[in-house]
């Protein structure tokens, strides 16, 4: 029968601290030895884990700590293995506003990107270009490109060299975002 005097033979293998077992969170009740597992750092909530089965003796009474379940002696304060002191509470943080729980930053990102500007454009034109991104970083760099070597690029705008369809794209960079080197595109019509 599981008793706290069997403690040796019964839990034995339970260290003072383990990943797998630790005995602060190990005692006694009408069940048998049991590992509670907490679900809130106030230690209300938690459910109970069978480590070891069995009837404690039924003829020891509320005083005979050798034998008594814990849940006889005291429900809301099991006396505990003797652990390194620290209970193993863990658990998803509240994010939801309460139980002062700091939510994790908000990732900087730049997300899409959107180039604006012509879809057309005349050949030996100039067109201006501009774009956005859909994220929150901040320092933002932008770059563009044509798919027609023969046209010119100065900053965001180009000046087209022939007629033909183009594909313009635009790469976005930012030294705090995680997503640095973001690209959109847009096509363009030269006549």
């Amino acid at each position: 029968m599981p008793a706290r005097v069997n403690t040796s033979g019964d839990i034995g293998t339970a260290l003072d601290a383990s990943d797998a077992y630790n005995k602060d969170n190990i005692f006694l009740t009408d069940e048998g030895w049991v590992y509670r597992h907490y679900k809130n750092d106030a230690l209300t909530k938690f459910w109970d884990e069978i480590i070891v089965s069995g009837e404690v003796d039924p003829s020891a009474t509320i005083d005979s700590i050798a034998n008594a379940p814990v849940d006889a002696i005291n429900d809301v304060s099991p006396t505990f293995e003797s652990g390194d002191g620290d209970k193993d509470v863990e658990y998803s943080p509240d994010f939801s506003g309460g139980g002062g729980a700091t939510p994790p930053p908000t990732p900087i990102t730049i997300g899409t990107v959107t180039v604006n500007g012509a879809s057309t454009a005349t050949d030996a034109d100039t067109e201006s270009y501009t774009a956005s991104i859909s994220g929150n970083a901040t320092g933002v760099s932008y770059a563009i490109a044509s798919s027609d070597v023969n046209d010119s690029v100065s900053g965001m705008d180009v000046t087209f060299n022939g007629a033909g369809a183009r594909t313009l794209t635009v790469t976005a960079t930012s030294g705090t975002a995680t997503d640095s080197g973001a690209t959109g595109t847009k096509s363009v019509t030269v006549s």
